[in-house]
Parts: structure tokens; sequence; C-alpha cells
């Protein structure tokens, strides 16, 4: 199959259903292998955290690679403290602990990349 026979997905974040993802973030996925029937090496999802609000600490087995477009705040890997900001990207390793910290008067909003594609069975919440 040619990329011309490929069908084109095209989404709108602002019109995807939300949920409070289990990491506390308020979270959609735009594009998921398993939700899109597509062969993705990586999943994206849209997420943002309220003012003042933190995602849980959290592992995933898998690269996450933040991506800031709206507000300020600090994403915490392992023992150390990073400040963000809209324009700014984020590597995180696998099997490293992080969580974000939105630290603005508005929302804090991002994209996250997971490759391999992020699944329940990879990421560890930790309490």
């Amino acid at each position: 199959m040619s990329n011309e026979d490929k069908p084109v997905l095209i989404k709108d974040i602002y019109n995807l259903d939300y949920m409070k993802a289990g990491d506390n973030t308020i979270l959609t996925e735009v594009m998921h292998p398993f939700k899109d029937k597509k062969e993705l090496p990586y999943s994206l999802a849209f997420a943002k955290l309220l003012k003042g609000a933190s995602s849980l600490p959290h592992v995933l087995n898998n690269e996450e690679l933040y991506i800031f477009i709206k507000g300020y705040g600090s994403i915490h890997i392992e023992q150390d403290v990073y400040e963000v900001k809209e324009g700014m990207t984020v590597l995180v390793p696998a099997g490293k602990a992080q969580y974000v910290k939105n630290r603005c008067e508005g929302e804090l909003e991002f994209y996250c990349i997971v490759s391999p594609p992020w699944s329940a069975e990879k990421e560890e919440i930790l309490k």
C-alpha cells in the first residue's frame, strides 16, 4: 500500500474526550496504536494540570517526551527538579520516577509522547 492509499488521521484536541488519568493529569489520548488501529511506534497524549495541581509520581518502562505548550511549572525526575515553561521539551528516560507540578496562575498544558506506546502494564503510580 502506498502512502497515497493510507488514510490521513486528523484530530482536534479541543474536540476529544478527556479523563482524569491514573497520574492525576487531565488527559486525552490523541494518537494510540491500539485505539486508532494504526501501526505507530509511539503514543501521543495531550494533558493539562490546573493551577497548583501536580501529577502523581510515576515510573514508566518507556521513554516519555514532554512538550510544554502553555504555562510554567516544574518536572521532578528522581531527586532532580527542572523548571519548565511553554516551548520547552524534556525527555524522561525509561524507568525514572517523575511528576509534573503546575506553578502558574492558569493551566499548564503539554503533550506526552511515549515510545514504545503507553500501556497501563508499563506504568507504576507511586504513592
